[in-house]
């Protein structure tokens, strides 16, 4: 800022002495603030970037488990149809649990 006002106004002066003059300041505060909402912080930036990867990865990793799921659908589907079962035997609830007893 000094190395501007010297180049602009031809007048030599100190960042301090700039800071005294109320608007001077005021603008510089003004930019300042606005600069910071504009790019995000070094760490902020860093925290999202690795939160995307893992993000990013975790998407892959279910991606592919739902291919390998879809498949083992397609076979059992095709093995009961094979095997002569009918919808309302695939569709039966589990037997319940009973936790109470040993076995």
């Amino acid at each position: 800022m000094v190395k501007l006002v010297w180049r602009r106004l031809s007048i030599r002066t100190t960042r301090q002495t700039l800071a005294r003059h109320v608007e001077i300041k005021a603008a510089y505060d003004a930019r300042k603030r606005a600069l910071r909402k504009e790019a995000p912080r070094v760490g902020e930036e860093r925290g999202v970037e690795q939160r995307l990867r893992r993000v990013t990865a975790e998407n892959d990793r279910l991606r592919a488990e739902n291919a390998r799921y879809r498949e083992q659908f397609v076979q059992l589907q095709y093995n009961a149809y094979k095997y002569g079962l009918q919808k309302h035997q695939l569709e039966e609830r589990l037997p319940k649990v009973d936790r109470e007893s040993s076995a």
